[in-house]
C-alpha cells in the first residue's frame, strides 16, 4: 500500500507498472487449509496447486483494467519479456526465451497463449496445462476442479485427456 500511495502522490501512476508476485505457496506444507474455493493441500516445496498456484497482481492505471481477473497460464519467466516490452527495450538477439510478454494480455485482453507451465523442486518437476498436472515421476493429477486434485492412472484417462497429458511429456523430457 505504501508503494502504491507513493507512486500516486508523485503523480507517476499512469507511467508505472507495479507487479506483485507471490512466493511459491505457504510454509504450511503438511497442513490442509480451508479457503473459499475449498480445501488446499501443499505449499512450498510441493508441486501441487498449493505450491505452484501463485498470486500475480498488476497495477498499471490507464493500461490495465482494475479489478479484472484472468485465467491464463502465466509463468515467472514471462516477466522478463513483459518488462522489456513495457520499457521499450529489445530482447536479447540469438538467445532463446521461455517467456512471452504479458502486455497483450494485460492491455488488450488477448490470450497469453501459454499452453503449459513447468515447476520444479530438487529433482522433481511437473507440467501443468490448466486441467492436468503431469509429474516427472509419472503421476497424473486431474486438476479440473481446483483446488481439488485427484491422482488418476493413465488407463483411466479418456482419449482427449490422454492426448493432453501426452502433449506435456516433452516439457519434462528437457529437464535434468
Amino acid at each position: 500500500g505504501g508503494l502504491v500511495r507513493a507512486v500516486d502522490e508523485m503523480g507517476i501512476a499512469e507511467n508505472t507498472c507495479i507487479v506483485f508476485l507471490g512466493d511459491n505457496g505457504t510454509d504450511a506444507v503438511n497442513q490442509i487449509r480451508t479457503t473459499r474455493a475449498g480445501l488446499v493441500r501443499g505449499g512450498k516445496r510441493t508441486l501441487d496447486d498449493g505450491g505452484t498456484h501463485l498470486p500475480l497482481i498488476v497495477r498499471w492505471p490507464g493500461k490495465v483494467e482494475a479489478g479484472k481477473t484472468k485465467r491464463d497460464l502465466v509463468d515467472v519467466v514471462d516477466l522478463f519479456p513483459t518488462f522489456c516490452e513495457i520499457a521499450g527495450a529489445s530482447l536479447p538477439e540469438g538467445k532463446p526465451l521461455d517467456g512471452v510478454s504479458l502486455v497483450p494480455c494485460l492491455t488488450r485482453n488477448e490470450r497469453v497463449g501459454r499452453e503449459v507451465t513447468v515447476a520444479g523442486y530438487g529433482n522433481n518437476f511437473s507440467a501443468f496445462d490448466g486441467t492436468w498436472r503431469l509429474n516427472s515421476n509419472g503421476t497424473i493429477i486431474d486438476a479440473q476442479d481446483l483446488p481439488r486434485e485427484t491422482e488418476v492412472s493413465e488407463e483411466d484417462l479418456h482419449e482427449v485427456s490422454r492426448k493432453a497429458v501426452e502433449a506435456m511429456k516433452p516439457f519434462l523430457e528437457v529437464l535434468p
